[in-house]
Formats: structure tokens, C-alpha cells, sequence
């Protein structure tokens, strides 16, 4: 597509937007119109405009999508021209600085002792008469 079609596309887009849904509504009132079924005709407007929709906002995405990469392309022959972008432009950009190793060495953790064994069996809690009050026989 050439620079002035596509200038005219995307400047006529809502344009032509409207007049595809106009164009659907008019189908779907003409439909109820010739058969007065209005349900059918609700139907057809919905999914007129739903394709309109998804139809044209693919072509919108397009449109942006296009825009984009000619920025990118721009930006990047720029920058080889101004010596600004490496030589090797398949190579992964870096963003940051590679990280260095700390200036004080790192101890290597110690190993931890094993736990105590914890009691196996029946345990009986202590129970003691004196703090209940009940006589203790002699």
C-alpha cells in the first residue's frame, strides 16, 4: 500500500466505519421489515455489528502495528547512522551491567547439628496432689 492510500485509508477509517454499520442496520431493518420477525433481526444486528467490530479493529491494529515498526526502523537506522547501536544487532541487548562479585567473601553456611531425638513412647504428665487442695494420706 503506498504512503498517500495509506493516508487516505486511515483518515476516511471512521468513515468507513459507520457507514458498514449503518449498512448493517439497514440490512437488519430491512430484514424485519420484508418478514417482521424482529427477534431474527435484533440477532443480525448484533452479530452485523459484532463482525464490524472485530473486523475493523483488526485493521485498526494493523494500521498501529504498522506505524510502530516504521518508528522502530527509523529509530534504528538512526542510530546506526549516529553510531549510537552496536554493530552486531542479532547479539541480545544488555540492559544492565553484568553483576560483580561482592567485595567481602561470603563464608560458606555452616552445617547445622542434627535435633535432639524427641522421646519415643507414652509420655505421663507429672501430676502432683499438693496444689489441689485434697488431703494427702500419711
Amino acid at each position: 500500500m503506498t504512503a498517500s492510500l495509506s493516508g487516505l485509508f486511515r483518515s476516511l477509517f471512521p468513515a468507513i466505519v459507520a457507514l458498514f454499520g449503518l449498512a448493517v442496520l439497514g440490512g437488519a431493518g430491512m430484514y424485519m421489515a420484508q418478514t417482521g420477525d424482529v427477534l431474527v433481526a435484533l440477532v443480525l444486528v448484533f452479530a452485523g455489528l459484532a463482525l464490524v467490530v472485530a473486523l475493523f479493529g483488526l485493521v485498526a491494529v494493523q494500521i498501529e502495528n504498522n506505524v510502530l515498526l516504521e518508528r522502530i526502523a527509523y529509530a534504528l537506522e538512526e542510530g546506526l547512522i549516529a553510531g549510537d547501536m552496536p554493530d552486531a544487532l542479532d547479539a541480545p541487548a544488555q540492559v544492565m551491567p553484568q553483576a560483580r562479585q561482592p567485595q567481602v567473601p561470603v563464608a560458606p553456611a555452616r552445617p547445622v547439628a542434627p535435633a535432639a531425638p524427641a522421646p519415643r513412647g507414652r509420655v505421663e504428665p507429672v501430676v502432683t496432689m499438693r496444689a489441689s487442695g485434697v488431703a494427702q494420706p500419711r
